[in-house]
């Protein structure tokens, strides 16, 4: 359930969650007629959760191999088998959506380690054709990432 760039919300009778009027339509029938559900579960990081935390698995193609990411302790995994599936909450939710939101030009800047082309100045180009300027901004943002820092 990740938020969308538009900014037309709708509060679902369903599950009390704003989503967006452009992608679903703004009257309540268009959502009954998409049978609109909110998912049951979420995953979390099994590592995480062994420690006591419940840290929302964030989906992203920004590691080698990896859809998953753990915005906590960093561990990356497959879409298979990836995390634990809990109950779907708005906390979870809520939590999830802080950490993509905080993480996300982390991940754009880690993804171009893996990327094969990268948008430049309107063109897609080879991540080794990023300006030096640009390839050591996005190093910095990788280094400033900081683990261990939990949201809500």
């Amino acid at each position: 359930m990740n938020l969308c760039k538009h900014v037309h919300l709708y509060r679902c009778d369903d599950c009390g969650e704003h989503h967006c009027e452009l992608c679903f339509g703004s009257s309540k029938k268009n959502w009954e007629d998409a049978l609109h559900k909110c998912p049951e579960t979420i995953k979390i990081c099994e590592d995480c959760h062994l420690n006591g935390r419940m840290i929302p698995l964030i989906w992203t193609f920004a590691f080698n191999g990896s859809e998953y990411w753990c915005p906590f302790c960093g561990k990356n995994s497959g879409m298979i088998g990836a995390g634990e599936d809990v109950a779907f909450s708005k906390t979870l939710w809520m939590r999830r959506s802080a950490y993509e939101s905080l993480s996300r030009e982390f991940l754009k800047a880690t993804g171009t380690l893996v990327a094969s082309g990268v948008p430049w100045n309107g063109e897609i180009i080879h991540p080794t054709q990023l300006p030096e300027h640009e390839k050591n901004r996005r190093q910095e943002v990788r280094d400033s990432w900081k683990f261990g820092v939990e949201l809500l």
